[in-house]
């Protein structure tokens, strides 16, 4: 794939509801089981969607 190939990838992209995302790449939803087990965040789980915020992705 050439640059110019991947380049739709990397432009804006409007849904429905009127949010935009930056680009067309976007994380899927998973279980990550850093959970406290009652459902709260705990602070890895924090710094781990730090992280994956930080990848660029939509």
């Amino acid at each position: 794939m050439t640059t110019t190939d991947a380049a739709p990838l990397f432009t804006p992209l409007e849904l429905p509801c009127g949010v935009v995302l930056k680009n067309r790449l976007a994380k899927a939803a998973m279980s990550d089981s850093l959970g406290d087990g009652a459902g709260r965040p705990t602070a890895r789980q924090s710094r781990l969607y730090e992280r994956w915020s930080q990848g660029g992705l939509g």
